[in-house]
C-alpha cells in the first residue's frame, strides 16, 4: 500500500482487516467487495481472472494461459489465495444452476468485466480511496511489488505477472513504490 493510500485511509477513518485490505459493511453482499482480492492475490489481468474455471484447478495449482501473452502459468494454491478459492467454491454451492467459472454473480452465473469493475469501484469508495489514488490497474502492480518484495527476487514477480522481460516488471514495481536503496553509510 502506497503512502498516499495510507494517508487517505487514515483521514477517512477506514479500518484494515486481513491482508491489509479495508473492512467493509457486514450488511453488504461480501463478494462484491472482494474484487481487489480476485486480482491482487493471483496477480493476473482482469480478463484472465474472469475466465478461470473450477477445472483449471489441478493438483493444488490454478493453471491458466494468459490471454495477452499466451504464457502458461501454474499458480500454487496456498495461503490467502487458497482461502479465497475455497470461499468462492463454497459460495457457489447454494445456487441450483451455476457456472463453472470461479467468480460468479448472485445468480451463480459468470461475472462480467463490467460487473467486476463495478464491484471494485464500490469497494474503493467504501474504503475511502479517491479514484486518482487507487485504480483498477494498480492491483496487478501491487501484486507484482508484493511478490518481488516477499521473494526478494524480481524474476519471481516477472513470472507471476507474465512479463516477457524483466524491464516491464521493473517499470511496474519502481513506478509503484520507487527504487529501494540503502544509505551511504
Amino acid at each position: 500500500m502506497t503512502l498516499r493510500m495510507q494517508q487517505q485511509m487514515a483521514k477517512s477513518g477506514t479500518k484494515l482487516g486481513k491482508g491489509g485490505m479495508p473492512t467493509y459493511p457486514t450488511h453488504a453482499p461480501v463478494y462484491r467487495y472482494r474484487a481487489p482480492w480476485y486480482i491482487g492475490l493471483p496477480g493476473q489481468r482482469p480478463s484472465d481472472i474472469l475466465k478461470m474455471r473450477e477445472h483449471d484447478i489441478i493438483n493444488r495449482t490454478l493453471q491458466i494461459t494468459q490471454a495477452k501473452t499466451g504464457k502458461k502459468l501454474r499458480i500454487s494454491l496456498e495461503g490467502e489465495l487458497l482461502d479465497l478459492i475455497n470461499w468462492l467454491k463454497d459460495r457457489k454451492v447454494k445456487h441450483t444452476i451455476t457456472s463453472l467459472h470461479l467468480i460468479v454473480d448472485d445468480a451463480g452465473q459468470k461475472l462480467s468485466y463490467f460487473m467486476l469493475r463495478s464491484h471494485f469501484n464500490r469497494a474503493r469508495e467504501l474504503a475511502g480511496f479517491r479514484k486518482d489514488v487507487f485504480q483498477f490497474r494498480d492491483l496487478q502492480a501491487k501484486a507484482g511489488t508484493d511478490k518481488a518484495e516477499s521473494s526478494g527476487d524480481i524474476r519471481q514477480a516477472q513470472k507471476q505477472l507474465g512479463h516477457v522481460n524483466v524491464t516491464m516488471t521493473e517499470t511496474y514495481i519502481r513506478g509503484r513504490k520507487g527504487d529501494k536503496i540503502t544509505p551511504t553509510k
